[in-house]
């Protein structure tokens, strides 16, 4: 909460809509100061878009933004550019312009955006680079940069302006595990020392845990859970806990059959015979999906095939179900 236990940041009954698609279908959520608020939700579900709705890259069609106590929907340009200023960000390829250095691109906002002299900019440069363990790397180009500094330098420039939020849109995306596990301790590292709130939009369950103070679910446009990291391992609710758990069936697995015209599969209950809620209760009885949509098969378009003639040695081949391959002057058949 903030000084006078208001959110820092509120979102309240949010849409939007992309190309005639709702995107976000009243989207409640609030942030506290200085927390590590996660958004977690499958890829398209909306995550990026409550970000740019947030800074004013998109403007709802509904709903309201208050930030610092101020509600900020439909400001104008000018007045949201001043509160774009309590924003940092880091974007999901780390998004450093190729034909500047390192230390070029973290000095970029401050040349943009402020009237520092340039003794006053290489200082802050200096200062972010040293934060980030980036300071050999200062004259490096991109191209000559690993991918896991290529985060670092990131969000060393999205820290030069002194933001009081930064939004970490999938710091993680396309790093190995040993890089992720730097990146959500860097995460860590900024709330510690720099003190920022932050929040983290991802679908990496291994970040979340590690660096969410709190866990929010946005599922078909909307937030379905929020809740601590062991309440997120330990919810009852079948779409979060499918997600969390990367299960390969369950409610969200059965959206996306029928909105693609198939059927549900016949699924049972994770709780095998004889478990019990408690020593008290019967067991629970086993549930099956009974959905009866056919499924829609595609056409074969590829096989194997021998030669028609029994007696030939040479070895069976792949090809085309409409125009088989031929082998002794025959077309050959399927097997």
């Amino acid at each position: 909460m903030g000084t006078n236990g208001v959110p820092l940041i509120q979102l309240q009954d949010v849409h939007k809509k992309l190309g005639g698609r709702e995107i976000l279908r009243g989207v409640t959520l609030d942030v506290r100061d200085g927390e590590t608020l996660v958004v977690i939700g499958r890829s398209g579900t909306g995550k990026s878009v409550t970000l740019k709705t947030l800074i004013g890259l998109l403007h709802p069609d509904k709903g309201r933004i208050i930030i610092q106590g101020r509600d900020v929907t439909g400001l104008p340009e000018r007045e949201y550019a001043e509160v774009r200023r309590l924003f940092g960000v880091l974007f999901q390829s780390g998004a450093l312009i190729n034909w500047l250095s390192v230390a070029e691109n973290v000095a970029l906002p401050l040349r943009e955006h402020t009237t520092k002299s340039e003794e006053e900019i290489q200082a802050i440069v200096a200062d972010k680079l040293k934060l980030l363990e980036l300071t050999h790397a200062r004259d490096l180009m991109p191209s000559e940069i690993s991918g896991g500094m290529k985060k670092r330098a990131g969000l060393a420039r999205a820290l030069v302006l002194g933001p009081k939020v930064i939004l970490y849109d999938e710091p993680t995306s396309g790093l190995d595990p040993v890089m992720s596990s730097q990146i959500n301790e860097l995460v860590n590292r900024m709330k510690r020392e720099v003190g920022v709130t932050s929040i983290l939009v991802t679908h990496d369950m291994e970040s979340a845990y590690s660096v969410g103070d709190r866990i929010a679910m946005l599922y078909e446009g909307r937030i379905i859970f929020i809740g601590s990291p062991d309440e997120a391992k330990n919810t009852e609710d079948e779409v979060v806990h499918q997600f969390v758990r990367g299960l390969l069936e369950g409610p969200i697995t059965d959206a996306l059959r029928k909105e693609e015209g198939l059927g549900a599969q016949p699924r049972e209950s994770e709780d095998g015979p004889g478990d019990e809620f408690g020593s008290d209760e019967t067991p629970r009885p086993k549930t099956r999906r009974t959905d009866t949509i056919p499924i829609k098969r595609r056409p074969k378009l590829w096989a194997v095939f021998r030669c028609a003639n029994p007696g030939c040695q040479k070895p069976a081949r792949e090809g085309p179900v409409a125009t088989p391959p031929t082998c002794c002057e025959k077309p050959m058949v399927e097997i």
